[in-house]
Order: C-alpha cells, then sequence, then structure tokens
C-alpha cells in the first residue's frame, strides 16, 4: 500500500483496501480518526498491523474482513486484533476465515 493512501486518513468515514499488503513500518501511522466503516478485502495484514489500524479507528461502526492474510502459516485466519475490537461494533461480517480455535470460546460481539 502506498504512503500517500494515508494522506486523507484523518478526514475518512469510509475506506475499502483490496489486494494490498500492509506494511510494519507504518502500523503507527494507521490513524482513521472519523472512519465509521473499514473494509479489509484480499489483503495482508500482520496482527500487529491490524492492532493500530482498529486502535486508530474510535469511530468504528462497521467492520469487513474478506480473504485476509496474516503473512504466516496459519493462513486466513481472523487475527486475534480484530476479535479485541469488535465488542464496540455494531456490523461485523467475515468471509473466506476462520476463528483461531484457541479463541473461539472468548468472542463476544454485544452490539451485534
Amino acid at each position: 500500500m502506498p504512503r500517500s493512501a494515508l494522506r486523507f486518513a484523518s478526514t475518512l468515514h469510509v475506506a475499502t483496501f483490496r489486494f494490498c499488503k500492509f506494511p510494519e513500518i507504518a502500523a503507527q501511522q494507521y490513524q482513521f480518526n472519523k472512519l465509521q466503516h473499514l473494509a479489509l478485502r484480499s489483503v495482508t495484514i500482520s496482527d500487529d498491523s491490524l492492532h493500530a489500524m482498529l486502535a486508530g479507528c474510535p469511530a468504528l461502526d462497521k467492520f469487513v474482513l474478506r480473504y485476509v492474510h496474516d503473512g504466516s502459516s496459519l493462513g486466513r485466519q481472523v487475527p486475534p486484533s480484530a476479535l479485541h475490537f469488535l465488542s464496540n461494533i455494531r456490523i461485523a461480517e467475515f468471509g473466506g476465515c476462520h476463528f483461531p480455535e484457541a479463541i473461539v470460546h472468548q468472542v463476544h460481539f454485544p452490539n451485534l
């Protein structure tokens, strides 16, 4: 993903990222203060980068995660960070990925 894509991050309300790889070095740059709808489709992103991105989205209301790869041998697994932030989200959509068996019983969606 080019760094120029983050130029308007502070003013975005809706963002969809497709077919890109999020670099580790940019994890602290993900500050989407007004973002309400985030969709990640067919992207490669580490758990740390996803955690940083979701932490930088305090207004997030809808989260879409489809065919996301974390870059490891685990394949298309929902990163634990995504589950940590779901307690504040009203609409969540997952596809083409699975929940890690170790934490599947800890998933809690009070606002869905």
